[in-house]
């Protein structure tokens, strides 16, 4: 998720008038307190404690930075997080999230908080046009990449076997990441592809025709932005997804279909095995949908607005920053 939240997002602010980014994995050289310079540091997810963290936060203070978390999961999942109150939203000025579900979680703890929905950076290429006819002699290609989804792809990998079984010859899986869901597959026409960096994982679903986006209803989950519809729509892909998540992103506009049952799972693949230029017509308008509402930099302004209001208010912040956590004081 670096890409996503991080890199993409900071290079196209720095396309901004007297705007410069320094990134770093690492340990980073700061300005000097004695620099005029209105300076932001941009932290991702950090996992902060009060016995270790504390003095680095207090360097980051005297030296004059307005210090925000970058956060983009669930905080309840990780209990080191309330086990140190919460200290990497408390001992910084202000959180940034991409859901606004997750800005609730959050904003008990800092209400200097902004919601930046996850967003693309820039459209592929348009997808070769091609015939019924062309569609038809082929398999459809079936994208599936995701991390620590067995909870949420296990009830529903039956009723996906049997669409697949049923006609083996005209269907091919990409797999990216999970291993355990590719051996679960029922057809031998199916690629699977270990963790791998962004621009291999996009160029492996952008080859595909359907993305499958199952998403268990857990706390957990309600928390998690729809990138990957996103990610498929650009690419041209029919988005095939749980409600969790998705549904809110397709009453607002975005083309793709809900399952919430086995029946409906096997009726919209085989509806579009047997028509599928109507599933090409479905990815063409949520990549359409996607570059009028969802390219980043339809969100520059904003962001831009408020790092530097954050600047023009640190004092302040700072202050109740302190209240939050006194021990950084000093």
């Amino acid at each position: 998720m670096v890409d996503v939240r991080m890199t993409q997002p900071l290079q196209a602010l720095s396309s901004q008038p007297a705007i410069s980014i320094r990134s770093s994995s690492g340990p980073l050289t700061l300005l000097p307190a004695t620099s005029t310079l209105p300076r932001l540091l941009i932290w991702q997810r950090p996992m902060l404690s009060l016995t270790d963290s504390l003095e680095s936060l207090r360097q980051l203070l005297r030296n004059g930075y307005v210090i925000v978390s970058e956060y983009d999961d669930d905080p309840g999942h990780w209990p080191a997080i309330a086990e140190n109150r919460h200290l990497c939203f408390t001992g910084l000025h202000a959180v940034q999230v991409s859901t606004q579900p997750l800005a609730e979680r959050i904003q008990p703890f800092n209400p200097e908080l902004a919601v930046f929905a996850n967003a693309i950076e820039a459209l592929p290429a348009p997808r070769p046009a091609e015939s019924e006819p062309e569609l038809q002699r082929r398999p459809l290609r079936l994208f599936f990449g995701a991390l620590n989804r067995q909870a949420d792809w296990t009830p529903w990998i039956g009723p996906l076997n049997q669409v697949l079984r049923a006609d083996p010859d005209r269907w091919q899986v990409e797999v990216v990441h999970d291993r355990a869901f590719f051996e679960a597959l029922a057809i031998p026409g199916r690629t699977f592809t270990p963790t791998c960096d962004y621009p291999t994982y996009r160029r492996l679903m952008g080859s595909c025709d359907i993305a499958w986006l199952p998403l268990a209803d857990t706390p957990f989950n309600r928390c998690k932005s729809d990138l990957k519809a996103l990610e498929a729509a650009a690419h041209g892909l029919a988005i095939l997804a749980s409600p969790t998540v998705y549904a809110a992103t397709f009453k607002a506009g975005l083309n793709g279909q809900v399952f919430t049952t086995a029946d409906q799972l096997r009726q919209a693949l085989t509806s579009w095995r047997a028509d599928p230029l109507a599933m090409r017509e479905l990815g063409q308008g949520a990549r359409s949908w996607v570059g009028e509402n969802r390219m980043l930099h339809h969100q520059v302004a904003a962001r831009e607005a408020w790092y530097r209001s954050l600047w023009d208010r640190r004092e302040q912040l700072t202050r109740l920053l302190l209240e939050r956590v006194p021990e950084l004081q000093g």
